[in-house]
């Protein structure tokens, strides 16, 4: 379902063009956001990055998400994102919306987890298939716009099938905010077709009428950002991230 994304950038007159191999690129009208989706690439499917200008220097920021990121959480992200440009720089360059983002995680019945193996305490959801980490390193800001640090790491999914999202450390609170809202959706999804043979275990599946057009689909019952309809974990709880030099990454090579 990429292609919901990709088409309320399309809706708000973002310019969008492509390249042999299939890869999808958009840019807002100022050219200021660059928004991929890079199925023919290495590295993550999704990435969108801000500069202050669009034709040189570095980068402000970086988001990224991976292949199997639920297409419903980079939906909203495209949808707040797109939000944030018409509502000028000021709101998706520098960090003039103050709020506090566990605030987010908290209402929606996610704790607070110290692992041992980390230098750090992580959100975990009510179901124990997702988890939020804000790191305290000091980080090179180099290597967190070349997508091998991240300020914040998102995962969630079973031990088949993880999926994770990224951010660097300049990324506007007001678009983290965007990301934790989307993981801790509750709202129900739809799958169709080939999608419902590989649902997961855990997940509740209630058949509805066939409706027309796209609708919101796999991501997190009231905290788990893997199905939004889900039965409480009943085994062991899950594995927590590997520990990776510093940084947190747990099943984050593509398949």
């Amino acid at each position: 379902m990429p292609h919901v994304a990709i088409s309320r950038l399309a809706n708000a007159r973002w310019l969008m063009g492509d390249d042999p191999v299939a890869n999808v690129y958009l840019a807002s009208p100022d050219l200021r956001i660059r928004f991929g989706f890079l199925p023919e690439t290495p590295g993550p499917l999704w990435k969108a990055v801000a500069s202050r200008n669009p034709f040189h220097g570095t980068p402000a920021w970086l988001i990224t998400m991976d292949d199997n990121t639920p297409a419903e959480i980079v939906a909203d992200f495209a949808t707040d994102l797109v939000a944030a440009h018409a509502e000028g720089p000021e709101h998706y360059l520098t960090d003039t919306y103050p709020t506090d983002l566990d605030d987010t995680l908290a209402a929606a019945g996610w704790r607070t987890v110290q692992d041992e193996r980390l230098a750090h305490p992580l959100w975990q959801s009510p179901d124990g298939y997702a988890e939020v980490h804000h790191l305290p390193d000091d980080l090179d800001p180099d290597a967190e716009l070349a997508g091998t640090k991240a300020r914040w790491v998102i995962t969630g999914g079973t031990d088949d099938e993880r999926w994770w999202i990224t951010a660097s450390s300049a990324t506007p609170t007001r678009l983290v905010s965007s990301l934790y809202s989307a993981v801790v959706n509750p709202a129900p999804v739809r799958r169709y077709g080939a999608d419902l043979r590989t649902l997961p275990a855990q997940a509740t599946v209630n058949p509805v009428a066939p409706v027309r057009g796209s609708s919101r689909a796999l991501a997190a019952h009231a905290g788990s950002a893997l199905i939004r309809s889900v039965h409480p974990a009943t085994g062991p709880a899950p594995a927590a991230p590997v520990n990776l030099g510093g940084d947190v990454r747990a099943a984050l090579s593509r398949r």
